[in-house]
């Protein structure tokens, strides 16, 4: 068994040379033996889910990160949305493989980050910074409005002014509705 002290690059070709000596200084002859460091890049994702497309808050997950090497992988993300409000940009490293993206809620207004295209991307790099190169996926978060106001039923009270009752309205992403 040998073992080598000095840190060898990858892809750059190697000669080791062998012989072996004996007592008196006697030498066998050498033994070549060629060589190359090799590293294959992580693999590209094959699928990126995005789930909870009706909320302020979507799920992404990727198929687990895979590296032919063995060698450990981390995975860097950028997430990008464009909307009139102006940019909203999201980076960072993760050794998993999901991430929960969380809009800024802005209560009271029409929300920019719904029916904007969202761009999420990403690339799995290994320990020795071989890349599997960047995959994305965009994806629009949606809003449905809720249900029309039904059961409108108008009482007049004198002067008082009309006494108004209707059917409560329900949303089917689970929003609170205002009236």
């Amino acid at each position: 068994s040998i073992e080598c002290d000095e840190v060898l690059d990858f892809n750059l070709n190697y000669t080791l040379k062998i012989n072996a000596i004996d007592e008196f200084q006697g030498t066998s002859s050498n033994l070549y033996y060629n060589f190359k460091l090799t590293n294959s890049p992580p693999q590209v994702p094959d699928w990126i889910i995005v789930s909870d497309l009706h909320s302020l808050s979507q799920n992404i997950t990727w198929q687990e990160p895979f590296d032919p090497d063995g060698d450990n992988v981390t995975t860097s993300y950028e997430f990008t949305s464009l909307t009139e409000a102006g940019p909203y940009v999201g980076s960072g490293v993760l050794t998993s493989n999901k991430i929960t993206i969380t809009y800024p809620d802005e209560n009271g207004t029409s929300n920019p980050w719904f029916e904007e295209t969202q761009i999420f991307e990403l690339e799995i790099v290994d320990e020795f910074g071989f890349s599997s190169g960047k995959v994305s996926t965009t994806f629009q978060p949606l809003n449905d409005p809720p249900e029309d106001v039904s059961g409108v039923d108008v009482t007049y009270l004198n002067s008082r002014g009309p006494r108004i009752s209707f059917d409560h309205s329900m949303d089917g992403d689970g929003d609170q509705v205002r009236y």
